[in-house]
């Protein structure tokens, strides 16, 4: 930092410096220090007003640099919170202020994971297309290639979600898998209807999980949904692998509440089908009052109300 600040000092208008400060306005803010980012991004607009350093901060109309990061901020509260209609409200003003700002890509990764997890798969399709095509994801741990495989998942391409996941897959390995591709090759096969397939590789992956962590629950979690929708169904399989995530899951960190809320919505969807009514409300009532706020329990609530009595008890 020293050599940065000594260089600065000796040449304020070196090709460079306005890169220069703006990376250490960046290191600043992860640091949570933001007078002093504040003071570094002011020297950017001040000193260097037509740089790309400048012109990527701030946004129309006026707004500054820390008007965008709070803006951020809240984008980050409410998507870490599962108010995920909220944070596509927030991305969606985000980019109409601020659309050269340094956090345009990552707005758009949220906005689409938003998206897709709310199920508004044509939005999702156009808003992703619109953030590949504009550059605006940078290929940072296979951003694009996790939302390229989710837009053909999506468009039924089945085949070419899958090439490019297997690409993506060799990031990680046997016994720390990518998760999120990982996650997306079994929504492949589940939209497919490709049950059989489904189980096959939910059983392989869990072969290098261990007993208690996302890569398990994840696996966990597909073999059952395979087990309930096969031909013939295995329902008693689908419940014991429900039974263990929601056992072991519980006690483990906040994260995994969203995994408790979705092993308990398929609990409530083979007691539904079983007609089954006292184990049905059973995982009702328990996602009603003690899963977070989120799109998995609202469609829970949803689907299942008939599983809770006209009253709601």
């Amino acid at each position: 930092m020293i050599k940065s600040q000594n260089f600065i000092a000796s040449d304020p208008t070196a090709s460079g410096t306005a890169q220069l400060l703006f990376r250490q306005m960046k290191a600043l803010r992860r640091q949570k220090k933001w007078s002093e980012a504040r003071t570094k991004a002011n020297e950017i607009a001040k000193v260097f007003p037509d740089s790309p350093e400048a012109r990527s901060m701030g946004g129309s109309d006026g707004l500054n640099e820390d008007q965008a990061a709070f803006a951020f901020a809240q984008i980050s509260s409410h998507y870490h919170s599962n108010q995920f209609e909220l944070c596509i409200a927030d991305c969606e003003k985000f980019l109409i202020q601020f659309p050269n700002n340094w956090r345009r890509g990552d707005v758009y990764t949220t906005y689409c994971y938003c998206l897709y997890h709310t199920g508004q798969w044509e939005e999702f399709k156009k808003v992703g297309h619109r953030a590949i095509t504009q550059k605006a994801i940078k290929q940072r741990g296979g951003s694009i290639n996790r939302l390229q495989a989710a837009i053909y998942i999506k468009s039924g391409q089945f085949e070419k979600a899958r090439t490019v996941l297997d690409e993506l897959e060799k990031t990680g390995s046997k016994a720390h898998p990518n998760l999120e591709a990982a996650s997306l090759r079994f929504d492949s096969y589940f939209y497919q209807n490709r049950f059989g397939d489904l189980a096959n590789e939910a059983n392989a992956f869990l072969t290098s999980q261990t007993t208690g962590t996302k890569g398990w629950e994840l696996g966990l979690m597909w073999r059952a949904v395979a087990r309930a929708n096969g031909s013939p169904a295995d329902l008693n399989g689908a419940t014991r692998d429900l039974n263990l995530i929601i056992e072991i899951g519980s006690k483990t960190d906040k994260s995994q509440e969203n995994v408790i809320t979705n092993a308990l919505y398929w609990k409530a969807w083979i007691a539904d089908r079983n007609g089954d009514t006292t184990t049905g409300r059973s995982a009702m009532l328990q996602i009603r009052d003690k899963m977070p706020a989120g799109p998995m329990r609202d469609r829970a609530l949803s689907k299942f109300s008939n599983l809770l009595d006209p009253a709601g008890r």
